[in-house]
């Protein structure tokens, strides 16, 4: 099985009237339709989805380097058959406004944390902050601050020549006690298979989804000290990233389509 992760922008295209394709409420539903028509071996899955509520670090040289809200990402099984460009792939189906994807595989990312014990108040949330992007967090909070809705950041990295990944490891590690005791997690870790696009020039080395209870723990996550220090790490192992957070889609609620015959 191959996997693929896919940054998608709804909505018709200029000068055309509404689709399936311009809402995620019509979108998945359509891909799952549409796969269902295949014999059964040949069905793709999505394993992860991932509404974007809000572009916190834009790449500064890699692609996509635009600086538009992603409206959609996903992370899509195919089968090896269908792991060369054909039909029934996302890019191949609907009429997006843009679309990006990679390859990826999935490898295991060190992140023991202990049970969430931090204390959360939306009091204590600063008005401003050093932390990169710090600003667009908190704005995301204040737009929407319901409590208990999930938080997916998604994390597109390019890791510095020789030592980066090291590095990156290593923060990790030491960011885990500080982002844990707020009930943060990994929801996936992969690394990008293809190293260079079509142009030639560089691709990312590895998606990680870090998982967070609401906004306001990850807030409370981002600017505790010793995540403060572990950043340090982060900043010495990556040459660009694009952090994104999206609001991750309950598949469940797909479930009667998944396995209705069409």
């Amino acid at each position: 099985m191959a996997r693929e992760f896919y940054l998608l922008k709804l909505g018709p295209p200029s000068g055309c009237s509404p689709s399936p394709w311009s809402s995620i409420a019509s979108c998945i539903p359509s891909l799952i339709a549409i796969w269902q028509r295949l014999p059964k071996a040949q069905q793709p899955r999505i394993v992860w989805a991932g509404q974007g509520e809000a572009l916190i670090a834009s790449p500064g040289r890699i692609e996509p380097r635009n600086s538009q809200l992603w409206d959609l990402a996903l992370i899509i099984q195919y089968p090896e058959d269908l792991r060369e460009p054909g039909s029934a792939r996302v890019e191949n189906l609907g009429q997006f406004v843009d679309e990006f994807h990679i390859e990826i595989e999935d490898t295991p990312a060190d992140f023991h944390t202990k049970a969430a014990n931090g204390n959360m108040d939306s009091a204590d949330v600063p008005t401003t902050h050093s932390l990169p992007g710090y600003n667009r967090i908190k704005k995301m909070y204040q737009q929407s601050p319901k409590p208990g809705t999930p938080v997916h950041m998604i994390n597109l990295l390019h890791f510095a020549p020789k030592t980066g990944k090291q590095h990156y490891e290593q923060y990790l590690e030491a960011c885990a006690p500080a982002l844990g005791a707020f009930g943060a997690r990994i929801a996936y870790h992969g690394k990008v298979l293809a190293k260079d696009n079509d142009q030639g020039g560089k691709q990312w080395d590895s998606l990680l989804i870090g998982a967070y209870p609401d906004k306001l723990a990850l807030i409370h996550g981002v600017i505790h000290p010793s995540y403060l220090e572990a950043f340090k790490m982060r900043e010495n192992a990556l040459t660009d990233a694009m952090l994104l957070a999206t609001i991750p889609v309950d598949l469940t609620s797909y479930d009667a389509l998944v396995h209705a015959k069409l």
